[in-house]
């Protein structure tokens, strides 16, 4: 853990204090919970990786000889074992080709088809699908010094767990430093989202000693739709890799080598909550120190002097720009950029049938597709706000992007800086909703908002209240939603009879006070109705109503209640929860590394509502 967000918590290490804070608050304060109680950096185990860095580093320059250089791209054959891709550059009117929108059973269909080598979970999917491999050979003798390879998915066949372990990686340089005798074989990580993965939930097809795929008779194949399934996944992932890597370099030009090298920087906004909770409660201290200005540092500016960077400040990141001769480039960017931005894409929309109830979500009886200004109203404890969004949740948008990737560049993660993915502002449905809501109706009960959380087992040593943290929270998120009070849909006691079209409808309280009253209601699935023009949430229905159907006879519906929005439930919201800079820190990333790559102004350059880099230096 390299940043300390993965340490135990009050629900992972539970203590004194914080069992009976547990059963004081009832459940209700899951926020707190997820923060550490202590950081997860394990000092000893970081300071042992700097100490053989740098004797490596010392042992490497003593060792120096010219060399000269291979380098190539594998296309690797990703996709789906089954069936087509769920979205396609035009709108897709529904996954399976059923003729409806994107429901909740399509998605879940999208997301369990089988795939081959790696997987992307969140919409509108672009994988990486390029191996990229370099060596550095010596010039007398052509054996490779040093191998580079890298690709993008994250590994995932051990699974999560407290051992640590180098998964597939580890294989693949095993396999590699076979291959070329004597040589050292690197891992770099190709820029991708966190949420593209191999390893437990892929297919790995089977391949021989070679590293070619074979049937169930052992005879060699084409495709991987033609191979069985590989008893050791692992094992057979790191052969495959390899040897595809190996003969790509044996057929590729030796090129003389020479190094350049050129920076700058990105200030990036920190626009998650969860983080700047832990620092505050002292669980990040270095971050804390930065935020209080105990330690003067380059790497934050705090809102005072960058109100652009938001309440929580901006940090900073270094982007490297490495030629290593006239035709091939690496660039490090921050980790995890999403694919999209490397390997680019097309304009794409996807609607979502599962999430009808967030087709208009400021009520004004406008589908927010068709809506000029998207006005919402929501509330964050006894605070009420208004934001105007600018794109519909659904259908969902996904503007074209311009990769940066090519046969030119490699563009590498360096470091999973951004904990969590670095996505476009659109592709991201914010999560942070309803999110605090629990802890500030406990926090305003009684005397509960005099509660120090220094006393809950956090390393803090302040006079930090659940007040005045909450407070702090607030004031210093002021462009996230709150709870959301619109809704399109209610729920009734019994299952409705589906219709095939919209019927006649009017709404009553239990004393038959007209409540709203409309011909466009839909019936079903199940116990949900759903009506576009009326904005069930804003209506008073705390003692109860009654829906009348005049086509389907003279009883009521008895209503149980409204169907609320939440966004956190929405397909795409991923792991944005998690992310540090939720929304426009992708396109932040994207415009700096650009910039760096063409050596000037970026030509497919993305907005950005807010730049804090206009203002801010840029020398790495």
């Amino acid at each position: 853990d390299a940043v300390g967000l993965a340490g135990p918590s009050l629900r992972t290490r539970p203590s004194v204090q914080s069992e009976a804070f547990r059963r004081r608050t009832r459940g209700v304060m899951t926020f707190l919970d997820e923060i550490p109680i202590r950081s997860g950096v394990d000092e000893a185990w970081f300071n042992a990786v700097v100490l053989r860095s740098e004797t490596a580093i010392r042992q490497a320059v003593d060792a120096l000889t010219p060399v000269q250089i291979r380098q190539a791209r594998v296309e690797l054959p990703l996709g789906s074992a089954h069936r087509k891709a769920m979205v396609r550059p035009e709108r897709r009117p529904g996954a399976d080709d059923d003729g409806m929108d994107n429901g909740d059973e399509d998605l879940r269909r999208w997301r369990a088809a089988p795939r081959f080598f790696a997987r992307e979970s969140q919409l509108p999917g672009i994988v990486d699908p390029t191996l990229q491999v370099v060596a550095f050979e010596a010039l007398d003798t052509g054996v490779p010094h040093v191998v580079l390879l890298g690709w993008g998915a994250a590994p995932n066949f051990a699974g999560k767990g407290s051992l640590l372990s180098a998964d597939y990686v580890g294989r693949v340089r095993q396999h590699a430093e076979a291959n070329w005798p004597g040589s050292t074989a690197l891992w770099l990580t190709s820029a991708a989202a966190d949420s593209f993965v191999t390893g437990a939930q892929v297919t790995i097809p089977a391949v021989n000693l070679d590293g070619r795929l074979v049937d169930g008779d052992g005879q060699e194949v084409d495709s991987p739709a033609e191979a069985v399934v590989a008893a050791h996944p692992m094992e057979a992932l790191a052969n495959y890799l390899v040897s595809r890597a190996r003969r790509a370099l044996e057929q590729a030009e030796v090129q003389p080598a020479r190094l350049e090298k050129t920076s700058r920087s990105v200030w990036v906004p920190l626009s998650n909550p969860l983080i700047a909770s832990a620092a505050w409660l002292g669980v990040l201290p270095i971050f804390h120190d930065w935020m209080v200005g105990g330690v003067p540092t380059a790497a934050w500016v705090g809102p005072d002097r960058a109100p652009t960077c938001g309440g929580h400040g901006c940090l900073r990141y270094r982007l490297d720009k490495l030629t290593l001769n006239s035709t091939f480039t690496l660039m490090s960017v921050p980790g995890a950029l999403d694919q999209a931005f490397v390997h680019g894409r097309p304009s794409q929309e996807v609607m979502y049938r599962d999430a009808r109830n967030l087709r208009d979500l400021d009520g004004d009886g406008t589908p927010d597709a068709e809506d000029d200004e998207i006005l919402v109203t929501a509330t964050v404890g006894r605070m009420v706000h208004q934001y105007v969004l600018d794109r519909p949740a659904n259908p969902q948008r996904f503007e074209a992007i311009g990769g940066l990737g090519g046969a030119d560049i490699w563009v590498v993660g360096r470091t999973n800086g951004g904990v969590g993915s670095f996505r476009a502002s659109e592709d991201v449905v914010n999560v942070f909703e309803g999110q605090l809501e629990g802890a500030i109706r406990f926090g305003q009960a009684g005397l509960n908002g005099e509660l120090m959380l220094c006393n809950l087992g956090y390393p803090c040593d302040s006079e930090l209240t659940l007040a005045g943290w909450l407070r702090q929270l607030i004031a210093a998120q002021p462009d996230v939603l709150a709870d959301i009070r619109v809704s399109h849909e209610l729920w009734c006691q019994v299952d409705m009879p589906e219709m095939d079209a919209p019927v006649r409808w009017r709404l009553t309280d239990l004393d038959g006070v007209l409540l709203a009253e409309g011909d466009d209601l839909v019936l079903g699935p199940g116990n949900r109705v759903f009506s576009i023009s009326t904005d069930f949430g804003a209506l008073s229905m705390d003692e109860g109503a009654e829906l009348w159907l005049p086509t389907m006879g003279d009883e009521p519906w008895r209503v149980g209640g409204v169907v609320a929005v939440e966004l956190r439930w929405h397909p795409n919201a991923g792991d944005a929860w998690r992310s540090i800079s939720v929304g426009g820190g992708g396109n932040l990333i994207y415009n700096a590394a650009c910039e760096l790559k063409a050596d000037g102004p970026c030509e497919m350059e993305r907005e950005v509502r807010q730049d804090p880099n206009a203002h801010l230096p840029r020398s790495p």
